[in-house]
């Protein structure tokens, strides 16, 4: 049987990760990450910043031909390619998920890198709808607050 340790490490892998609202001022304000990987060893993640989501968008929307990869202009185009990493050491983020730093979002990674005016902003409220509608024993909420 897993340890709740291991279970959560499992869980985080490949998760996007918000951080609480109640960090405000802190390294941890408003950031998002992906998890790339959390083990025994520590977690690593990519920051879901403006500048990684701008770039990843762009290459989503770009035209892949097998020339344009052999010429290497592709990547030319969207070079330097900037991203931040996230790391934690052994157990450290099992410990901050505890503590409450942060929230598991509702989302996928491909969810993370839709347009978004605020993505923080768009995943908390979307966190807090979804603990709303657990609360209430609802399946979702009206989109308008007055049929609440």
């Amino acid at each position: 049987m897993a340890t709740r340790e291991q279970s959560d490490a499992r869980r985080a892998t490949h998760a996007v990760l918000v951080s609480s609202p109640h960090l405000h001022g802190t390294p941890y304000d408003q950031q998002v990450v992906y998890i790339l990987q959390h083990n025994d060893k520590g977690a690593l993640g990519l920051l879901l910043d403006g500048n990684l989501r701008q770039t990843l968008q762009l290459l989503r929307h770009a035209v892949v031909t097998p020339e344009a990869l052999d010429s290497g202009r592709l990547l030319q185009n969207f070079a330097p390619l900037s991203l931040t990493a996230v790391a934690w050491g052994p157990k450290q983020l099992d410990r901050e998920l505890r503590i409450g730093f942060w929230m598991r979002g509702p989302s996928t990674f491909q969810c993370a890198l839709a347009d978004h005016g605020d993505l923080w902003l768009d995943l908390v409220r979307g966190i807090g709808r979804s603990v709303l509608c657990d609360a209430l024993h609802v399946r979702e909420l009206p989109d308008d607050s007055i049929l609440n």
